[in-house]
């Protein structure tokens, strides 16, 4: 047991034999289709799971991590990701279609990066109206 406070310190080390060896059946006994949703919880077969083990000094985002985490078994393999504003950033959206993958999904607009200088304000849509911009491979409506 590596000792609290270490960088390699792992609260879950005593489950997580049995964490990896989950994670590796699910990922062997299944081929999802190319369309996976990333979701808090849901219906479905589950492809990866990670256990939240409480607020951690993090350089990204937790939503940002748990995307990151669960999509690399999928890297450069063109697959689409879908997600709901929790785990939606720019930079991480980046990050995935760098990697061949797609990424779906909303975004709040106090997000950092969003670009509310440029889009339109929903109050000032009518209905049916959208706006979008556009910084390749981005597209934000």
């Amino acid at each position: 047991m590596t000792k609290r406070g270490h960088v390699d310190y792992d609260k879950l080390y005593k489950m997580r034999p049995l964490i990896n060896k989950l994670n590796e059946k699910y990922f062997s006994n299944f081929n999802p289709s190319r369309n996976i949703a990333i979701d808090e919880s849901m219906t479905g077969y589950l492809l990866q799971f990670e256990v939240y083990q409480g607020k951690q000094d993090l350089e990204i985002g937790l939503g940002e991590k748990v995307v990151i985490h669960l999509a690399n078994l999928y890297d450069n393999r063109g697959y689409y990701f879908y997600f709901d504003g929790f785990f939606s950033n720019i930079p991480m959206v980046k990050s995935m279609v760098e990697k061949n993958n797609f990424a779906c999904g909303t975004i709040k607009s106090n997000k950092k990066y969003f670009p509310s200088s440029v889009l339109k304000d929903d109050k000032e849509l009518k209905q049916g109206q959208f706006d979008v911009v556009t910084s390749l491979p981005i597209n934000i409506c």
